[in-house]
């Protein structure tokens, strides 16, 4: 499972650029929690990660996506830019995270409306 460490390091790295040994500040550790949480609340609901070290309550498949728009929303807090393919990449994530999560409503008729065939049935060749 990936971890709220493991996603919040690899996001930071697109937004500053840092290399894969450096490791987060304390403030961007917190602050960085505070916007996984928020993105996640968003897409499924979950409940807060209260730690780094929390396993993220989602698929793994979809990683890549939360990591890009984790590291567009962090852009933004950070008052940084992300690379123009990078921010194209959140963009297309967050559609796709956007219709995974999404609750489609149960579609149901109107009783009257299911067989009105007798109606038509004289116009059908046969």
């Amino acid at each position: 499972m990936t971890t709220a460490r493991d996603i919040l390091n690899s996001a930071f790295r697109l937004v500053t650029k840092a290399s894969s040994d450096e490791p987060m500040s304390a403030t961007e550790a917190a602050d960085g929690l505070q916007v996984l949480n928020q993105l996640l609340t968003d897409l499924c609901n979950s409940a807060p990660l209260s730690n780094l070290s929390d396993d993220l309550p989602t698929p793994l498949r979809h990683d890549a996506a939360i990591r890009y728009v984790l590291a567009s929303m962090l852009s933004t807090e950070f008052e940084a830019a992300l690379a123009p393919m990078d921010m194209m990449r959140a963009n297309q994530a967050e559609s796709r995270l956007a219709a995974a999560y999404s609750d489609i409503p149960e579609v149901s008729f109107d009783a009257g409306l299911k067989d009105r065939t007798w109606l038509y049935s004289s116009d059908i060749d046969t």
